[in-house]
């Protein structure tokens, strides 16, 4: 079943801009290569947090709206868990 999906997700600030950038495309890759579709992205660029997550005032905002089969989405949260540069990540079932 193919759901529309909203997915926020927050990278360390202290990253360098070419990092971040490379981390947002693997997550779209991986998005386009397991059959989903990205209908829209919107980079929040760096924000202060409501509060310090392991020693961190800032992050890096970035949101992904798309369409994806709803047994594949598992993979997406799933690497965003163990990927140590996502400090926050919220996935939302939009339908």
């Amino acid at each position: 079943m193919v759901r529309n999906y909203e997915s926020m997700i927050i990278l360390d600030a202290k990253l360098a801009p070419d990092v971040i950038k490379e981390i947002i495309a693997k997550y779209s890759t991986m998005i386009t290569s397991n059959g989903g579709e990205i209908v829209k992205t919107d980079d929040m660029g760096k924000k202060i947090l409501a509060y310090p997550i392991n020693k961190a005032t800032e992050g890096y905002y970035y949101i992904y709206y798309f369409t994806m089969d709803t047994d594949i989405v598992k993979i997406l949260e799933d690497n965003y868990r163990i990927d140590e540069h996502v400090i926050r990540h919220n996935l939302l079932v939009l339908d």
